[in-house]
């Protein structure tokens, strides 16, 4: 299993904050996964109120994306972004065989660099 880098973070907020975590298994059908993957983050970053992200998959298809958001009205924005959708609608016809995805909020962080 590879394990996840530390977040690619401009600098982490003061909690509270939030954050979205989508945990997906992979289907052998990804043409055009990698392109879209590097599509939403680059836009994701363009969105007010976006802090970074965290992600990591192993050799199975398994994997975890956790984005970090300052509130939940930028995580609202970002559901309804139209990379987004567009994204999530190839996901769910194509990219995964499952997933889940949660929203949480952030109370408190410890911080060793």
């Amino acid at each position: 299993m590879m394990l996840p880098t530390f977040p690619e973070l401009k600098q982490l907020p003061e909690p509270p904050y939030f954050c979205a975590i989508f945990i997906s298994e992979l289907s052998e059908s990804i043409e055009g996964y990698d392109e879209m993957d590097a599509m939403t983050i680059a836009t994701a970053s363009q969105i007010d109120g976006f802090v970074g992200f965290v992600s990591s998959r192993n050799k199975d298809g398994a994997g975890i994306f956790i984005s970090y958001w300052t509130s939940l009205e930028a995580i609202d924005a970002w559901r309804k972004n139209s990379v987004h959708r567009m994204a999530k609608e190839m996901g769910r016809k194509e990219w995964y065989t499952r997933y889940v995805s949660q929203i949480c909020e952030i109370k408190s962080h410890g911080i060793k660099s």
